[in-house]
């Protein structure tokens, strides 16, 4: 599986200036979103919980082309479980968010989550997603990597994204350090029911902290 795209930016990777803060790459994809075809997708992939919106495993480096980079990544053969031939490996070093990506506008808004496999390389990394209305990031949450393992790791909160706002992913290793993470399988998926979602996450915790 490559990246599978909805109402998605769609342009060439390159490095762009982000500054250091996270607003400043929002505002910027949003400036030029509006030069750019969307991304192309004749369906949507169902999942239980709800409605995987976007989905990315990095097989290929055309699945890098719609994310913008400040920063030093490539793809690796070292891959979890079920993730395909290929990873992204993303490098610290740097104070800038490495990569980022950002959908054309949800026209219904709604309430997503996002889960991916990761692995450090010496230091630790974030994935986040975060809410773009009126050009400003209103809303975010996050995953952690912070295993030296492979390990699959999904938000502990839902985003709700207003109607007609956008949602962006930005991924960045440690800012002080020359080491790196590995990233594979990112998925967003829009939450039918929040309810639900909050209290089998918060169910899925209290396991882990007391397993039988």
């Amino acid at each position: 599986m490559g990246a599978f795209y909805f109402n998605s930016v769609k342009g060439r990777g390159k490095e762009v200036p982000t500054g250091t803060a996270i607003r400043m790459v929002g505002m910027f994809l949003l400036g030029i979103w509006l030069f750019l075809p969307f991304g192309c997708v004749s369906s949507l992939h169902r999942q239980p919980s709800g409605t995987t919106v976007y989905v990315n495993s990095f097989e290929n480096p055309q699945d890098t082309l719609s994310w913008y980079w400040a920063g030093d990544y490539r793809l690796t053969h070292d891959t979890p479980p079920g993730g395909g031939k290929n990873a992204l490996q993303i490098n610290g070093g740097s104070v800038l968010p490495t990569a980022s990506f950002i959908t054309r506008p949800v026209r219904n808004g709604g309430y997503f989550m996002i889960e991916c496999w990761g692995k450090t390389l010496d230091v630790g990394g974030y994935v986040e997603l975060a809410t773009i209305s009126d050009h400003e990031i209103t809303n975010t949450i996050f995953v952690s990597i912070v295993e030296p393992e492979w390990q699959h790791v999904q938000s502990k909160k839902i985003l709700y994204c207003p109607p007609n706002s956008s949602l962006m992913l930005t991924m960045q290793a440690s800012a002080l350090s020359k080491g790196a993470m590995l990233v594979d399988m990112i998925r967003i998926q829009k939450i039918k029911d929040p309810e639900k979602y909050a209290n089998s996450i918060e169910g899925l915790m209290t396991n882990r902290k007391n397993p039988r």
